[in-house]
């Protein structure tokens, strides 16, 4: 499955069937357990002691030892012979000058040792018991358990045949030994064993199954039907863990029953952990385990997969089961995988059951454990995905588990056989990497059990190093010693695995865990060991602290009891705990700690104006704390108060809610805080605030469009009156407005009645120099041509483009844009309809004639790479990586190229051109992805030579859809960067990259910039400056996220450091959803001079915002819209008058000091320029501060290259208003070089 397409199914579930040989099934019997009661005497003489003789008369017996006899008359002892390997032993050995002494019967054993060990000739003596035999547990089905003990008997399977209800139950015998080795640990369980945690996350669990109930994880911190979060971790009477998919509505929070009504999660549950020797179905891998019932069902969203983790490791989880798999990544998993891996949390996920040799995620993540499927006839199951990261396989072919009430998951489900897998009503039979994964977890807790605390690293170490190596895989006879990508280190062994387990336990039990504690605290719990050495209680700031204080240490165990005393004084924030016993034991604890009590409103400010959103920040906590709530209401004393959130977790100056202008009417409003301990409210704080949406202001404007509108608008000279006027295209029509916002009706064409969904181009059809534009109508499929010196036309196209789905995906979206091919000086009308193999490209003159058709290619582009002036024409097939040029003067081929890596044929998604290499010429920028080695892009000069050092990995799968890469030199250091983004079931991210392919960002893995606040699709990117600091700024609209889980559209804007600009983001809408991908376009359209910005919304609707604090510059807007310009025609125009002309290229001439020039003119009036020298690439910001030291305006803030630089101000604030005559203070800081200079501004 792939984000190519919509997307319907957000989780795999990791189920399969697969048939096996067949026998009659004979149920075997279940044995009683033994009992045991003491007989015999054990006596071990001093050495030379030992009787040498015992003669008998009657039943009395006689040593010569006078003080033995007496005892031995005492006690009536009958009988008295040395061990049966005494005789035989070694002096010295353990069994020597040992003897057994049996009484008549009736003699107190104890009482007897007690006598004989007072004589001086006995070292010690001590009852002989009979030990229990842990046999194989009494469970009833437990013969059925090949999984757990496999000695070749028969077991049930399910033959499977074609079509839906005819499989048949049957019985089936496999190889001895083709198990995990339960059985040996049931005959001798460990000893000191600590309850271990497993989290289930998946359907749910059957948590009132009679052979799993007594297993059930029960939260310590939370009272039951409250209605309070007691425990302070977020979730309210999570008794038994938490359903995240509650009733299936996008956008729930949940609820706290995590019931099991499909069956999966349940059978899982059992595999694991199921009650063992209660007479009753299976047995569990681990009876010390308890289960943590954590549920995405129905509805399996990467973002109730991730919270699922997070809780699992916040609330004390050791091992988690993730028996599902995803056909795509998700940053916010994989974000929180290293979370819990972090906190000492074990992973495990099923590998897949595709039969491929690429894992499913989160298989295919590091930090987990990857658990492939083997059958009874200890082989690699025929369904088991395979691949680099496996780490070993596990029973998962006809596995028999728990059954939750009234389910059938093959009955309901493919294959559509009721009934079949059902045993004895509460238990059933299952196949797949799914019942493969809870095997390992059942191992993993395990040794959680024997050694609490071990870290997960050193658990994958164990379970790899004790797996029974599988040299032959698939039974055909290979021979592949050690780890191999089928079976990974081999099939798991639960016997050896806790043989090799340290004996060290390490475990805080209190505080509980998301505790709010104050003063001294006492930490409690165990560090103890048959291998114990000492232990360690530091505490670290933060959820994963970077840095450890020390509380405490010792070298004397704990069991039980008190760890140590931890002054909190002075301290408030969240806090982590950590144990550490040894070199891999360790105990993570979060907590609260809080000395102070505090509410702060912190941020926005009292009486500030807010325009469009705001987020609210401050401090809320207390001693004892319970909840904070954070309100608003109209005036300055409310009548009424509404609630903005409220929050159970205390927040250290940090984000309380956030604030929406739209929600909102204009006016006054008073935002409260309040701090509620277990008492009540203990203290409030408010602030006095202004609203008012900036759509409604003089800054910016929001008009209803009447129809659903293309996804970028435009804007031309529409009536050839010296001002733009902007165009849009709706279902319903084409609309123009004036740049006030007000609908213009006269002085423009008649447009027909059609479908515009597709972006209106505007571009130059006739040479007059004022603007033409060309519309595209979906039906009937017709382009219009409005030249401003020429008649309008109109040409019927003959093939409708696809506006449904295809507005879902930048590249599948039908394109029209305007270029001059033939270098006469007139657009030609390029159209694109992408459908498949069968698409087709359109070209057009300037009048409407067409001209040249080109079939079956889903890629196309004209651009200049040989500097003749005049366009080449360059194509690509899908799927196949052949790239052709063709001549546009007479429709040939010219040249191709074919792409591929490995023999894997790539796919072009996209073209674009660029001068990647300031030689004056453009080259063309080659964007698609392997099926096998994910994205890739690639840059040819002209006749297809491809660059040196290209082509790039973009480190992104091709489970996702990235947008076309945009190019522009966002740092000044005249070197082009490019950008991307991308979006996930989760997220949205964006990537950057320096023009060599090195991430822009320093050491940021695959060059990660970005990553949108929320949920979100996060669509095509623009380059512009929008805080006036002369460099471009990332501009992106990020949409609900595909789901419609979050559904509000609004404008981020990143500057060269990853920062949300000020005044970003810009909501546009709440409350509608969208899958159309609209984008902003930037520029002077109103011609003040000013940047401004406009872009359609999800609500229908145009929006115009005004930036009077920010000059426009087109040197500093290298991608003001969707594909360079506003022709729509891919090309990156980066002119030689925006060339930093200011850094030498002589490095001799660069500056050899920092240094901030006095301004000029100065004194000044309408405005005045500041230089600065830079020696070395620095981070550099110039302020402007007025004479109470007040800030004015930033100048410039980024990273620049070594050279001569010049600024301007001009005598405007941060909000682009005058400011008065006086003195004003300018200062510069640039890495630890910091200056200030005065200046004087007259009017």
């Amino acid at each position: 499955m792939s984000l190519r397409q919509i997307i319907t199914d957000a989780a795999i579930i990791a189920l399969s069937l697969i048939p096996n040989s067949f026998a009659l099934y004979n149920p075997g019997a279940a044995k009683s357990p033994a009992s045991s009661h003491p007989a015999r005497l054990i006596v071990k003489f001093q050495d030379g002691a030992m009787p040498k003789a015992v003669t008998r008369k009657g039943t009395a017996i006689s040593t010569g030892l006078v003080n033995l006899d007496r005892l031995n008359r005492q006690f009536q002892v009958i009988n008295l012979a040395p061990l049966p390997a005494a005789g035989k032993s070694d002096p010295g050995s353990p069994l020597d000058n040992v003897a057994i002494l049996t009484p008549a019967g009736g003699a107190d054993l104890t009482e007897m040792a007690a006598a004989y060990k007072a004589l001086p000739e006995v070292a010690y003596a001590e009852p002989e018991y009979e030990v229990e035999l842990y046999g194989e547990p009494n469970d009833t089905l437990y013969a059925q358990q090949w999984a757990l003990h496999n000695s070749g008997q028969p077991h049930y399977a399910v033959f499977r045949i074609d079509g839906p209800k005819n499989d048949e139950l049957i019985s089936v015998s496999g190889i001895s030994g083709a198990d995990i080795h339960a059985d040996t640990i049931y005959q001798a369980p460990p000893d000191n064993t600590a309850t271990a945690v497993v989290a289930i996350l998946d359907t749910g669990v059957d948590m009132a199954h009679p052979d799993l109930a007594a297993h059930i994880w029960t939260n310590p911190g939370e009272i039951p039907g409250n209605g309070i979060d007691d425990d302070h971790n977020g979730y309210i009477d999570d008794i038994h863990g938490w359903d995240f998919g509650g009733d299936g509505t996008i956008g729930t929070i949940g609820d706290d029953d995590p019931t099991d009504d499909f069956g999966h999660g349940t059978h899982l549950a059992g595999i694991a952990a199921a009650v063992t020797d209660n007479t009753i179905g299976i047995a569990g891998i681990n009876p010390h385990a308890l289960i943590m019932p954590l549920k995405f069902d129905p509805l399996p969203l990467t973002t109730y997969v991730a919270s699922g983790i997070v809780y699992a490791a916040d609330n004390g989880a050791d091992v988690i089961n993730m028996s599902f798999g995803m056909a795509f990544q998700s940053q916010l998993v994989e974000d929180a995988l290293i979370y819990a891996h972090n906190k000492g949390v074990i992973l495990c996920a099923a590998s897949g059951n595709d039969f491929t040799e690429k894992l499913n995620f989160p298989a295919s993540v590091p930090e987990v454990m990857a658990v492939g499927a083997s059958n009874d006839s200890d082989h690699v199951t025929s369904f088991s995905t395979y691949g680099s990261n496996i780490a070993f396989i596990a029973p998962g072919d006809g596995v028999l588990s728990l059954r939750a009430a009234g389910t059938d998951m093959y009955g309901t489900d493919y294959p559509q056989e009721p009934g079949v897998h059902i045993i004895d009503t509460n238990y059933y039979l299952a196949s797949g990497t799914s019942m493969a994964c809870p095997h390992a977890v059942g191992i993993a807790s395990y040794l959680r059990s024997v050694s609490p605390g071990l870290t997960p690293d050193r658990v994958r170490d164990i379970m790899q190093q004790t797996a029974d190596d599988i040299t032959d895989p698939y039974g055909v006879g290979w021979n592949l010693p050690g780890w191999d990508k089928y079976s990974g280190y081999g099939r798991l062994n639960l016997f050896r695995a806790l043989q090799a387990a340290p004996r060290v336990r390490a475990r805080i039990v209190s505080p509980l865990p998301n505790a709010v504690v104050s003063g001294s605290v006492t930490i409690s719990g165990t560090a103890d060991g048959d291998d114990f050495t000492g232990y360690a209680l530091d505490y670290g700031s933060g959820d994963i602290p970077s840095s450890w204080i020390p509380i405490t240490s010792s070298a004397i165990p704990v069991t039980d009891g008190p760890l140590g005393t931890w002054e909190t004084s002075g301290l408030n924030g969240l806090y982590t705990l950590r144990l550490q016993a040894g070199n891999d034991n360790y105990s993570y604890y979060k907590i609260y700690v809080v000395n102070q009590t505090a509410a702060d409103i912190t941020g926005p400010g009292t009486n500030d104006t807010l325009t469009n959103s705001a987020t609210i920040y401050g401090n809320a906590y207390c001693p004892d704390f319970s909840l904070f709530l954070l309100e608003y209401g109209a005036g300055v004393n409310p009548a009424q108060w509404d609630t903005l959130a409220i929050s159970y977790l205390p927040a250290f100056d940090s984000p309380l809610g956030a604030w929406i202008s739209d929600k909102a009417a204009a006016g006054d409003y008073t935002i409260r805080l309040t701090v509620n301990s277990l008492l009540g409210p203990v203290r409030s704080d408010s602030i006095f605030i202004h609203n008012e949406s900036i759509f409604a202001g003089d800054r910016g404007w929001k008009v209803p469009l009447g129809g659903t509108p293309t996804i970028v608008p435009n804007y031309a000279d529409i009536d050839h009156d010296g001002q733009n006027e902007i165009i849009v295209g709706t279902s319903n029509g084409i609309k123009i407005f004036h740049t006030d916002g007000t609908e213009q009706t006269d002085s423009i064409p008649s447009f027909p009645p059609n479908n515009y969904a597709i972006p209106i181009a505007v571009g130059n059809l006739d040479g007059d120099g004022i603007d033409d534009y060309v519309a595209l109508g979906y039906d009937p499929p017709i382009v219009y041509g409005y030249p401003s010196g020429a008649p309008s036309f109109k040409n019927y196209l003959g093939i409708l483009p696809g506006v449904g789905s295809s507005l879902y995906s930048e590249h599948e979206l039908p394109k029209l844009f305007l270029k001059d091919i033939d270098g006469d000086g007139l657009d030609e009308i390029n159209i694109l309809i992408y459908n498949g193999s069968l698409s087709k490209a359109f070209i057009m003159e300037s009048d409407g004639t067409m001209s040249t058709v080109l079939d079956h290619f889903s890629v196309y582009l004209p651009a200049d790479l040989n500097g003749d002036g005049k366009d080449e024409l360059y194509v690509a097939t899908e799927n196949f990586g052949l790239l052709k040029q063709y001549d546009y003067a007479t429709g040939t081929a010219v040249d191709s190229v074919i792409i591929q890596l490995n023999d894997s044929p790539f796919n072009p998604s996209d073209f674009s051109a660029y001068d990647i290499n300031n030689d004056g010429r453009l080259e063309l920028i080659v964007y698609g992805y392997y099926n096998d080695y994910g994205y890739r892009l690639y840059a040819f000069d002209a006749g297809f030579h491809l660059l040196p050092g290209w082509p790039h990995d973009m480190h992104i799968d091709n489970f996702v859809v990235p947008t076309t890469p945009i190019f522009g030199d966002i740092n000044g250091d005249g070197q082009p960067e490019y950008f991307s983004t991308y979006f996930d079931l989760s997220a949205s991210y964006i990537m950057a990259w320096n023009i060599d392919g090195t991430p822009f960002v320093t050491g940021s893995p695959g060059g990660y910039f970005a990553m949108v606040p929320g949920l979100s699709v996060l669509n095509m990117l623009t380059l512009a400056d929008m805080n006036g600091d002369g460099t471009p700024d990332l501009l992106a609209c990020a949409i609900n996220d595909i789901f419609f889980t979050y559904q509000v559209q609004r404008l981020y804007c990143w500057d060269s450091r990853a920062r949300i600009v000020d005044g970003f983001p810009l909501i546009s809408e709440t409350g509608v959803s969208t899958y159309l991908r609209y984008t902003p376009i930037v520029g002077d359209i109103n011609k003040d001079g000013k940047t401004d910005l406009i872009m359609t919304s999800s609500d229908s609707s145009l929006i115009f915002v005004n930036y009077p604090a920010v000059d426009y510059d087109p040197c500093h807007a290298p991608v003001p819209i969707w594909r360079y310009d506003r022709s729509f025609s891919g090309i990156g125009k980066y002119s030689d008058s925006c060339r930093p002309v200011d850094v030498p290229e002589n490095p001799e001439s660069l500056p050899g000091t920092f240094a901030l020039q006095q301004n000029y003119p100065n004194p000044f009036n309408a405005a005045t320029e500041i230089e600065f020298n830079l020696p070395v690439r620095s981070d550099v910001s110039i302020v402007v501060y007025d004479i109470l030291g007040r800030k004015v305006k930033l100048l410039t803030d980024g990273n620049r290259p070594a050279g001569k630089y010049r600024v301007r101000w001009d005598g405007t604030n941060q909000s682009g208003q005058p400011v008065a005559s006086g003195v004003y203070f300018y200062r510069i800081k640039a890495g630890e070089f910091v200056q200030a200079k005065k200046m004087v501004m007259l009017k």
